[in-house]
């Protein structure tokens, strides 16, 4: 595959954890730019420094480090808003952001859109459920002119069959877009934010 040899990539992981070791809850997120992110606010929040929670990036294509313990934030005092994504950085609190990502274990996926109202997606064998959150990008390749209620964040996914489904959007035209499942996480009064082992994994190709 172009890009990083296996040997580059793991030791960027490896490094990237070690610049950026304090992980964020975001409520909303923002751009590659790093701005944009909102950080969850429920009583008693605060980042969490990850430093040897991790285990050595290894695999090829993409190489991946996931953590080799249960990353825990604060018991939560009070409710809040739902947790959408995580992110890096390199101090407790303010520092620069170096990584993030949606919530939930799924990858990017090749999807077209149909001109009509609401437009319809397919993506074969997608299987999704109805009232499952989905994201869209056109940053990671697309087709066509992307309909701006496409990249709204988070799209809810209705009139479920086999190989297609709507979010309610309307398209003039037909066209492909990249997107993926996100899986948000509610906050309420004394709940406690755990990834298990092996839940977060950072990727690198």
């Amino acid at each position: 595959m172009v890009g990083f040899t296996d040997t580059v990539a793991q030791a960027n992981l490896d490094a990237l954890i070690s610049t950026y070791p304090y992980m964020a809850l975001f409520t909303a997120v923002g751009t590659d730019a790093g701005t944009g992110f909102t950080e969850a606010s429920f009583g008693a929040y605060a980042r969490v420094n990850t430093t040897g929670l991790w285990a050595v990036a290894s695999g090829s294509s993409p190489s991946t480090k996931a953590n080799n313990a249960a990353i825990n934030f604060p018991n939560s005092t009070t409710a809040g808003a739902n947790i959408i994504g995580v992110g890096f950085y390199t101090l407790a609190t303010g520092g620069v952001l170096g990584f993030w990502n949606y919530l939930g274990g799924y990858s990017w996926a090749p999807a077209t859109f149909s001109s009509a109202s609401p437009s319809l997606i397919t993506l074969p064998g997608h299987g999704f459920a109805n009232g499952d959150n989905v994201v869209m990008t056109s940053e990671i390749g697309s087709e066509g002119t992307t309909p701006p209620g496409f990249l709204t964040g988070l799209l809810t996914v209705a009139g479920v069959a086999t190989d297609t489904f709507n979010v309610g959007v309307n398209s003039p035209n037909t066209g492909g877009i990249m997107l993926r499942k996100v899986v948000p996480q509610t906050v309420i009064v004394n709940t406690t934010i755990q990834f298990t082992t092996g839940q977060i994994i950072l990727s690198l190709a």
